[in-house]
């Protein structure tokens, strides 16, 4: 396997060893992205754990749509960070698919009230804190 995208990966310490000097810590990257760049720059096996379960979060879709906006090019901005100069056109695509799911599914998610167990529409318009993105 090339390369692993996703913020569920483990890393042997000796691994970590031979990239933590090359990993990078610009704001507005994508971290795991940028470790999977840096292990197959360094030529580390990076493999696939078949049954590995791991849980995600969708705080990103609680996040304001100009903050969402801004993060949702990470990938992008990771690869000219790692130096590449010719972004795949498919890192381009899955940005703007990134923005039109997050649209499509934006206003249900701030909508739901966790605490009642159902869609309140007062909850669209409601301040909460910003997710911090990396």
């Amino acid at each position: 396997m090339r390369n692993v995208f996703g913020a569920n990966m483990a890393l042997t310490k000796e691994a970590w060893n031979t990239i933590k000097g090359a990993v990078n810590s610009t704001p507005g990257i994508w971290e795991d992205v940028d470790l999977s760049l840096a292990l197959r720059e360094a030529g580390v096996t990076v493999a696939l754990v078949p049954g590995m379960r791991a849980g995600i979060s969708g705080r990103s879709m609680l996040s304001s749509p100009a903050s969402y906006w801004k993060y949702s090019k990470g990938s992008v901005l990771t690869m000219r960070q790692r130096g590449y100069d010719r972004v795949p056109a498919a890192h381009y695509a899955a940005v703007w698919l990134r923005r039109a799911f997050y649209l499509a599914y934006h206003f249900p998610v701030r909508a739901w009230d966790a605490e009642r167990q159902r869609f309140s529409l007062g909850n669209i318009a409601t301040q909460r804190h910003e997710r911090v993105i990396p």
